[in-house]
């Protein structure tokens, strides 16, 4: 229930003998070729930080389309396709490029990601005519912690800041009270681990 979108049970079992054959050692065969890359582009992975950026959440779930092997419906300057996701690149110019492959026959296209308007994990899986470049994690989202709300009209209570100090008369050991209160309870001469027997004080007038 926590997956953006579930592929066709198909699609898991039609891969099961591939499986199979991994686990038995037998390396996949025709394994696909990244997307060319141009001349003014560069191989590109998201950083870290960029999965918490406006175009990071943008593209997550492209990401997750992607490592699944699911169509993309992409709304791309005001118009929409249907597409196969494969990788980012960067160019020259610092634009980030979504590749992909038109699901309608269209063939292999880039879109700049600043230039994308919306996005939606179809349920249709694909078979990567490219490899998949996309890394296999990408956004956690943290949850926040639950902030204090108080009642409308109310303020909230000042801390207590100590603002006397007592002096026990046996040791002289100091203690800040934040009010006019001259009992003490057990504690320890100062500098020792005797216990002092004194269970009163003064107010320092200097404290």
């Amino acid at each position: 229930h926590q997956l953006r979108a579930l592929p066709d049970f198909d699609q898991f079992w039609s891969e099961v003998p591939l499986i199979f054959a991994w686990l038995n050692g037998v390396d996949p065969q025709d394994v696909p070729e990244p997307v060319p890359l141009d001349r003014e582009e560069q191989a590109w992975i998201p950083p870290p930080t960029f999965w918490a950026s406006g175009l990071g959440s943008r593209i997550e779930p492209v990401r997750f389309a992607a490592v699944n092997r699911l169509l993309v419906d992409l709304r791309y300057q005001g118009r929409n396709r249907l597409i196969e996701p494969y990788s980012l690149r960067r160019t020259n110019a610092a634009n980030i490029l979504l590749h992909a492959v038109r699901a309608d026959g269209q063939g292999h296209r880039a879109y700049r990601l600043d230039r994308i308007q919306a996005v939606e994990v179809t349920t249709h899986p694909f078979t990567p005519r490219f490899a998949i470049e996309f890394p296999k994690t990408g956004s956690i989202p943290t949850p926040r912690s639950p902030s204090r709300r108080r009642t409308p009209g109310t303020r909230p209570t000042p801390r207590k800041v100590p603002r006397y100090t007592v002096v026990c008369y046996s040791c002289g050991k100091s203690f800040r009270r934040s009010q006019r209160n001259t009992r003490l309870r057990p504690h320890k001469v100062p500098q020792s681990d005797w216990d002092c027997g004194g269970r009163s004080g003064y107010i320092d007038p200097m404290g």
